[in-house]
């Protein structure tokens, strides 16, 4: 799943630089993988519908932002669920993140902030 949120990413920012029909049905096609693939607690992990960490959770999250920007559709149960699943491996009021659970990691953290960011 790390592969596919890159490439995803890639995919729909060529939809959104360049504005080239060519690359829109791949890219929601990719997107829409990334729904499917997603954990009912909100998350992914290295296989889809493995419950989810925040590395991996990181790269979809990012894909699906890029998505909306290029103006696929993302689906708002997809973001809802994505934000449960930052909900719970959040501490400290949403100051910290961890990587399976709560907790106060560097990276999770800086992974969950920037998810916060992009989901307002």
């Amino acid at each position: 799943m790390y592969g596919h949120g890159l490439a995803t990413i890639a995919l729909c920012e060529a939809v959104a630089m360049t504005g080239d029909d060519r690359f829109r049905l791949d890219a929601q096609r990719a997107v829409d993988y990334i729904a499917y693939a997603q954990h009912s607690a909100g998350g992914w992990r290295y296989l889809p519908r493995q419950p989810g960490d925040t590395t991996v959770f990181g790269w979809q999250f990012m894909a699906l932002k890029s998505g909306q920007l290029a103006g696929l559709e993302v689906g708002n149960r997809t973001i809802a669920s994505a934000t449960r699943f930052l909900d719970r491996v959040q501490s400290g009021d949403g100051a910290y993140c961890g990587y399976l659970a709560d907790g106060q990691e560097p990276t999770p953290t800086a992974i969950g902030l920037l998810a916060r960011m992009y989901s307002g």
